[in-house]
């Protein structure tokens, strides 16, 4: 396997992937009858949020004593998963989420 450092590129689908785990959390929530519109833009970010401390390893985990550290890589293609793409700085996706959700229009 070839691990490739390619900061920008991992920047652009970094953001990808944090922007899609926003919309398929406000999307999936915004289909309950009644919610308010307020409501599920709160529990969007505080999933999203959530969900991306697991992804970028700020969360503390551990199995059975040892601890668990999940670092994110992509890949450009599904067929041929033997390069991956890195960055120095690794996942940073709970970071982003407050400032994507300012930025996206969501509805």
């Amino acid at each position: 396997m070839r691990v490739d450092k390619d900061n920008k590129l991992y920047e652009e689908f970094h953001e990808k992937v944090a922007r899609e785990l926003i919309e398929t959390i406000y999307s999936q929530i915004s289909e309950i009858e009644g919610i308010d519109p307020d409501i599920v833009e709160s529990i969007t970010s505080n999933l999203a949020f959530s969900v991306g401390t697991i992804i970028d390893g700020s969360r503390v985990m551990d199995n059975e004593g040892r601890q668990v550290l999940p670092y994110l890589a992509f890949s450009e293609s599904a067929k041929e998963r033997k390069n991956l793409i890195v960055s120095d700085t690794g996942s940073y996706i709970h970071e982003m989420i407050f400032g994507l959700l300012d930025d996206m229009d969501l509805e």
